[in-house]
C-alpha cells in the first residue's frame, strides 16, 4: 500500500538537504503558519529575489529597512528591523546567539535545554511567530503602503505569540503572566 510517510522518507534518505522537520511540524504554532515556515526554509516565499528569478523585473530592495536586497533569509533573520525583534526575544531567554545564515540553519539550530514546560512551547513557537509577523509587515507595507512603528509592530509580535501560547497553556494565561514567563524584555 503506497503511504505519502514512507514515499516522503524515502526521499529524504537519498542525500537531500536537512530539513527542521521537527522545529517546522512539531511546533504549536498554527498551521498556516507552519506552512508559510516551510516554504521560507525551501526559499519559496515571495520574496523580490523569488520574483526576479521567475522573470520579474523589478528593483530589489528591503521594503523594511531599505538597505540591503530583499530575500528571505535577509529579511526574516538578518534586517536590521527584524534584528531588534530577535534581540529581544533571545535575551528574555538569556540566550546569546550567532545568527546563522539561512532559515533552514536557523530553525536547525533552534533548541535549548532547562526552559521548562511552558517556556519550552513558547521557545518552539517563538521563531515561526516572528517570521509571521515580519511578513505581515512586509507586506502591509508592500500592499497597503503602511508602515507600522518598531513598537507596534514588537505589540503584535507579542500578542500573536501570547495568542497562540494559549492555545496550549493554561487557557486562562493572561497578559501579565505572559510577560513574567517571558522575562522583562516584553515590558522594555
Amino acid at each position: 500500500m503506497f503511504k505519502v510517510k514512507s514515499y516522503y522518507r524515502s526521499l529524504k534518505e537519498d542525500n537531500s538537504p536537512l530539513f527542521p522537520a521537527k522545529e517546522v511540524w512539531g511546533s504549536y504554532a498554527p498551521l498556516r503558519t507552519r506552512f508559510f515556515a516551510w516554504e521560507a526554509v525551501w526559499g519559496k516565499i515571495s520574496t523580490i529575489d523569488m520574483l526576479m528569478r521567475r522573470g520579474w523585473s523589478m528593483v530589489n530592495r528591503c521594503i523594511l529597512c531599505k538597505e540591503d536586497e530583499e530575500s528571505a533569509n535577509h529579511i526574516l533573520i538578518h534586517c536590521g528591523k527584524t534584528r531588534k525583534l530577535w534581540t529581544l526575544l533571545l535575551s528574555s531567554f538569556g540566550v546569546v546567539w550567532v545568527f546563522p545564515d539561512s532559515v533552514r540553519n536557523m530553525l536547525l539550530e533552534w533548541k535549548i535545554k532547562g526552559l521548562g514546560k511552558k517556556r519550552s512551547v513558547v521557545w518552539r513557537m517563538a521563531p515561526i511567530c516572528l517570521f509571521w509577523c515580519i511578513w505581515g509587515e512586509r507586506n502591509r507595507r508592500t500592499f497597503q503602503e503602511e508602515e507600522l512603528s518598531d513598537t507596534s509592530l514588537r505589540n503584535i509580535f507579542l500578542r500573536s505569540l501570547l495568542e497562540w501560547s494559549q492555545q496550549f497553556l493554561d487557557g486562562n494565561l493572561d497578559y501579565l503572566s505572559f510577560q513574567n514567563l517571558l522575562g522583562d524584555w516584553a515590558v522594555a
